[in-house]
Formats: C-alpha cells, sequence, structure tokens
C-alpha cells in the first residue's frame, strides 16, 4: 500500500470514529474545538463580544437623540475588525496548508485573496454600521443594515470554524483529506 493509500485509509477511520459519536458530541467540537483548540475557539469567540455590543447599541440607537457614544461604539467596531484580521488570516492559512497542491506559491496567493476578502469585509462592514446608525435612514434600513452586519460576521465566523473542522480532519487523516 503506497503513502497516499494509507493516508486515506487513515482518514476514513478518523472520520468513521469521529461520526461514531452522537450527533451532539460532534456539534460541540464543532462549536468548541477539542483539547487545546478549545483555547482558540474560546478567542475566537470572545472576538465577537465588541461587535455583540455595537449591535445592542445599534438596536438602541434613537436617531437624533444627541450624543449617545458613537465614537465608543467605532472604537469598538474598529477593535472588533482588528481582532478579526489575525484569526481571519490564521484561518485562512490553515486552509491553505490542507490543499493537497500547497506550494510556496499558493500560500502566497491565500494571503493575497485573504488581503483582499479582509478588505472587502471590513468595507461592507463598516457600510452596514453606518446605514444602521444614521439618522436619515428609515427604521426598515436601519433594521436591514444591522440584520446584514449580523449575517456577514456570523458567515465569518462559521467559515472561520469551517475551516477549523477542516484542518483538524486533515490532521487526524494523516495530512491526507
Amino acid at each position: 500500500m503506497d503513502k497516499r493509500a494509507e493516508g486515506v485509509e487513515a482518514g476514513k477511520r478518523a472520520l468513521t470514529e469521529m461520526s461514531s459519536g452522537r450527533d451532539g458530541k460532534r456539534i460541540t467540537a464543532f462549536l468548541f474545538g477539542t483539547q487545546w483548540w478549545m483555547l482558540w475557539h474560546a478567542f475566537i469567540t470572545l472576538l465577537l463580544v465588541p461587535f455583540v455590543a455595537v449591535v445592542v447599541w445599534l438596536i438602541d440607537f434613537q436617531p437624533g437623540g444627541g450624543l449617545q457614544g458613537g465614537d465608543v461604539m467605532a472604537g469598538l467596531l474598529l477593535f472588533f475588525v482588528m481582532g478579526e484580521a489575525p484569526a481571519t488570516f490564521v484561518h485562512a492559512m490553515l486552509f491553505a496548508w490542507t490543499r493537497p497542491d500547497r506550494e510556496p506559491g499558493q500560500l502566497l496567493k491565500f494571503v493575497a485573496m485573504w488581503a483582499v476578502a479582509f478588505a472587502l469585509f471590513t468595507a461592507v462592514l463598516w457600510a452596514m454600521v453606518e446605514i444602521a446608525a444614521q439618522s436619515a435612514v428609515a427604521t426598515a434600513g436601519r433594521v436591514a443594515g444591522i440584520l446584514l452586519a449580523i449575517v456577514l460576521v456570523a458567515t465569518l465566523h462559521c467559515a472561520g470554524l469551517v475551516t477549523l473542522q477542516r484542518f483538524r480532519r486533515w490532521r487526524a487523516a494523516g495530512g491526507v483529506l
């Protein structure tokens, strides 16, 4: 049996072991990680706290209500984005590392793709929060801005969780997906 076939068999065994447990265990492992991955999952989950504070502020925001702490919320949003930058970079590199065609050029390509995608994420998130905080926008527009910002951040967070699960599965399979 060649090395690739051994890796495939190891991967099948690892997946069988992972799927033989209860669905609750698999969901818990997906959301919270296992072993030392729990620390990384806790870190990326704690990164959501500033964004949740911004969403709560946007929900309570009264257009034309005077000073309401908008500068503090802009700072929290910036803190959230600056915290997500290294986390999403790590996720992009883990995803790139699990690809079968990984080479230095491929890793550099993923760095460039991450930079463009994260810049786009930041611009869209900032625009959605800006729309939700404007007094000239109708209530429906403000609600849409809040919901789109939540969907955007939830999608980013879930993509990170999927990438981490992919990396753990890749490691358990001996480096073969």
